[in-house]
């Protein structure tokens, strides 16, 4: 079981979450799906592929450095350069998107989504200095949060409709809090309390909008 549950926290791990839920918006998301040009969709994948792996390569890099103990970061002291690190990598993937493609190009929600995984990750960041926050849990109640707004907001492609979606997303969001309380990463709370700021942010800044 404890070999399962560590499969279930690379799988979902954190710096997947928004490729997956980039991925559900392009093409399940009706009024998204025909937003798009499929030329700037091949480019949006492309950026967050790279989004995930240069993160990950940074990271298998620290960890081969003895600079953090693990790729799951499970030190709470060791968290703030790899935090740091994930926000740059958002960071300068948004100002590029915005200079490069601007609003003509992709709607103002994948905007509002790339922008609610920053204020994810700088609300974490900041509650860490305190708090063992599960940033797991984070992501995938990140991504919960996200498509539960675009639920509220617009009609899903009828193959694979908001219901199938949100309940596939919340079975995901209880593996992935399991595996982090199965294998000791995480307490309940530590659990929760991700699951719950994950959640507020993308669904808040997805549903009004929001982004700079």
């Amino acid at each position: 079981m404890k070999d399962f549950f560590r499969v279930v926290a690379v799988v979902f791990h954190p710096l997947f979450m928004p490729l997956y839920g980039t991925l559900i918006a392009m093409y399940y998301v009706g009024y998204i799906y025909f937003a798009i040009d499929p030329k700037i969709k091949d480019f949006l994948l492309i950026v967050m592929a790279v989004n995930v792996f240069a993160p990950a390569i940074s990271l298998g890099t620290m960890v081969s450095r003895k600079i953090i103990s693990d790729i799951q970061v499970s030190k709470r002291k060791e968290r703030y350069i790899p935090f740091l690190l994930m926000l740059f990598y958002f960071g300068v993937t948004y100002v590029l998107l915005r200079c490069k493609l601007g609003s003509g190009y992709l709607p103002s929600d994948i905007y509002s989504m790339f922008c609610g995984v920053i204020c994810s990750l700088v609300i974490a960041l900041i509650v860490s200095f305190k708090f063992k926050i599960s940033i797991h849990t984070l992501g995938a109640s990140g991504v919960l949060g996200a498509i539960c707004a675009f639920s509220h907001m617009y009609q899903f492609n009828d193959t694979f409709n908001e219901y199938f979606w949100i309940s596939l997303l919340v079975g995901v969001l209880g593996l992935v809090g399991a595996s982090r309380i199965y294998t000791g990463h995480h307490t309940l709370m530590e659990v929760l309390v991700g699951s719950l700021v994950g959640f507020l942010v993308n669904y808040l800044m997805v549903c009004n909008e929001v982004f700079v």
